[in-house]
């Protein structure tokens, strides 16, 4: 099969346009959980604190030419910035190939880029912000919204317009079940992070009822599969706590794809 010339520059339009959004998700996942400002302050090299300049901010191909060092100090650069620019840039592709150019294009691939930044903050430092489960809530309320307007097929078209409240059962008030039932038998507060219940919350009402339970189907099973994994290598105990954040997101864009 070939792909015209507008196509492709179609694609390579769109492709940028996710590395420019993933590197503005790796502003975020360095300065939300720092409680630093992703707005006002400008870029800057997290070790000399030297100010970056616009060559040395362009997605990818600044972390190629700089070889994945500090023009001033010389210090690594972690190979995680241009992974994150890579990822949501082949998000946005996959998602602009299934809903074309569209609200729901817009709307969900900002949304899973966020998700991307709140599972990656969820790795490195065993929480989601509360900031980035605002934010995503507000592109859910957005979506929830235009629904009532011109409903999308996510949510089966012409029903009824609360119909993606029902996302929440499966997810959040489910796993919040979970957590009480675990505080007031087991005397255990961390058996699921509150961060956790509240991110489904937005995902639950993007998604609906039937993908939001098979996201969380998704979400435990590979969950439960990586963690076992963990275990068996030696680099997690039985006891260590394993950040789900991730597995949400996984579990997420899978219903995602095949609703």
């Amino acid at each position: 099969m070939t792909i015209s010339a507008s196509a492709l520059l179609t694609y390579s339009i769109i492709f940028v346009f996710g590395l420019v959004v993933g590197s503005f998700i790796n502003v975020v996942i360095y300065r939300v959980p720092r409680g630093e400002s992703v707005v006002t302050e400008r870029s800057h090299c997290v070790s000399c604190g030297k100010i970056l300049s616009a060559a040395e901010l362009i997605p990818v191909i600044s972390y190629i030419i700089l070889r994945g060092r500090c023009r001033q100090c010389k210090s690594s650069i972690s190979p995680l910035y241009p992974a994150v620019e890579i990822l949501v840039g082949l998000l946005f592709l996959s998602i602009f190939f299934k809903y074309s150019f569209s609200f729901e294009f817009l709307c969900y691939s900002i949304f899973f880029a966020l998700l991307i930044g709140a599972g990656i903050i969820d790795v490195q430092w065993m929480i989601i912000p509360n900031r980035l489960i605002f934010y995503s809530l507000v592109i859910a309320t957005l979506a929830f919204s235009y629904n009532i307007i011109r409903p999308m097929a996510i949510y089966g078209g012409n029903q009824s317009p609360f119909l993606p409240l029902m996302g929440l059962l499966p997810g959040a008030v489910f796993f919040f079940l979970i957590y009480v039932v675990s505080f007031f038998i087991f005397k255990k507060e961390n058996s699921i992070g509150m961060g956790d219940i509240k991110l489904l919350i937005p995902i639950g009402i993007i998604l609906g009822f039937d993908r939001c339970l098979f996201a969380v189907f998704i979400s435990i099973i590979s969950g439960g599969v990586i963690g076992l994994a963990l275990i068996i290598l030696g680099i997690k105990k039985r006891r260590d706590s394993i950040s789900f954040g991730p597995f949400l997101v996984i579990g997420s864009y899978i219903a995602l794809l095949l609703s």
